[in-house]
């Protein structure tokens, strides 16, 4: 079953006792909060044959976290998440509709183009 953070005791904190209200989720949290993400996101990049596969997980310093990627063939979209609520998938989501295209179904010219201008700079 799904874990839900209180948001309504996070609203009217402050920065750091938000942080440090966060900072102290357990890992089963943060997993379920993964898990609840991920079908966010993959109703995105789900209907173009990424599925999610759940990784490594962390605990200790500096805080529980952990790991998961939408995969298909030979592309991964590799995620790290910790304290971070749901609402990053969403915009991943978003982000995903609007510039996710050659990625998720395209040739992925685009990205392999990016990558190799990158790699050329540094």
């Amino acid at each position: 079953m799904f874990r839900q953070l209180a948001r309504d005791s996070l609203i009217g904190m402050n920065g750091i006792e938000r942080r440090q209200r966060l900072m102290n989720m357990d890992l089963a949290d943060i997993v379920s909060i993964g898990d609840a993400g991920s079908k966010i996101a993959g109703a995105v990049i789900g209907t173009h044959g990424f599925v999610w596969a759940p990784g490594k997980t962390h605990t200790g310093h500096p805080g529980n976290a952990a790991r998961g990627a939408f995969v298909k063939g030979d592309r991964q979209l590799e995620l790290g998440f910790s304290t971070d609520s749901v609402d990053a998938f969403r915009h991943l989501a978003r982000d995903l509709q609007r510039f996710g295209g050659d990625f998720m179904f395209g040739d992925g010219a685009t990205i392999i183009a990016a990558s190799k201008a990158k790699a050329a700079i540094s």
